[in-house]
């Protein structure tokens, strides 16, 4: 109900998928105090049984499956850049300069996205994680065309990303 206390504890399912089941992983997550305002980064929203609300994983209750409603701006590459994976599941950046990405690993199994831009001057490369998994283990060469966007779509395992790409979108 709105207005009351959240309890203290949380089942959580952010999207993750034991690769083991092929199920939504729940786990719970523990709270310091009940709150009445819960809030979380503003890339997720919660869907509790009874209503959609933005909730904090340390004073939830009673959640039933997270979702990321919006992409994060990781902003301009320089010639390198960290993506955050618990900024969300989805995100994009703008290459500047040729670029060498450091990825902070999610919590556990998941499938993230990564949208890659040329700014107005395009021809920019990237080097990709060692932990980044190609088919054949070749990483392909993005599209170098200014202002164009690749889109790749991995699916991380706990160690690694097996990532595919789709690219060209001009």
């Amino acid at each position: 109900m709105p207005g009351e206390p959240i309890q203290t504890e949380a089942e959580v399912t952010p999207g993750y998928v034991s690769p083991e089941t092929n199920e939504p992983k729940t786990f719970t997550v523990p709270a310091s105090e009940p709150s009445t305002e819960p809030t979380v980064n503003s890339n997720a929203a919660v869907t509790t049984p009874d209503a959609t609300s933005t909730a904090n994983p340390d004073t939830v209750q009673n959640i039933t499956y997270i979702t990321f409603d919006s992409e994060y701006n990781n902003g301009n590459s320089g010639s390198s850049k960290t993506v955050d994976w618990t900024d969300g599941q989805v995100q994009k950046i703008t290459l500047t300069d040729d670029c060498t990405l450091t990825f902070s690993n999610p919590p556990g199994p998941t499938n993230i996205t990564l949208r890659v831009i040329q700014d107005g001057t395009g021809g920019w490369g990237l080097v990709w994680p060692a932990s980044v998994k190609w088919l054949k283990g070749v990483a392909p060469t993005i599209t170098s065309t200014a202002d164009a966007e690749d889109v790749i779509k991995m699916y991380y395992n706990g160690t690694n990303y097996y990532a595919t790409i789709e690219q060209d979108f001009s």
